[in-house]
């Protein structure tokens, strides 16, 4: 947990988005809170510069403040370590879900 706060630390400073509820999340969630991170990531990056957090329209393949191409910024649509990261969290929820389950 907390090798995952310290990811989320450092990836929420590089990409300009809130630290503390991400934090939050993957404390309560762990590799659940991770994949909500994840995705959450994906839809700031969609709307806002990775290198100076301006708002950018979808059509735009360049950013209109610092011109940075933002094919070349983003984050790959694809990762290994991400199919195993979500397969481990379904794991986790599952498990999660059974739990509270045997407690009643």
């Amino acid at each position: 947990v907390a090798t995952l706060c310290i990811y989320i630390l450092h990836d929420t400073h590089k990409y300009k988005m809130e630290k503390f509820p991400w934090i939050l999340a993957v404390v309560l969630l762990q590799f659940l809170g991770l994949c909500f991170y994840w995705h959450a990531r994906k839809q700031h990056l969609k709307t806002c510069c990775p290198v100076c957090s301006a708002e950018i329209p979808d059509s735009n393949e360049t950013c209109t403040r610092c011109g940075v191409e933002l094919e070349t910024v983003r984050p790959k649509k694809f990762s290994v370590g991400r199919v195993i990261v979500t397969v481990i969290a379904v794991f986790q929820a599952i498990a999660l879900i059974l739990h509270f389950l045997i407690m009643l």
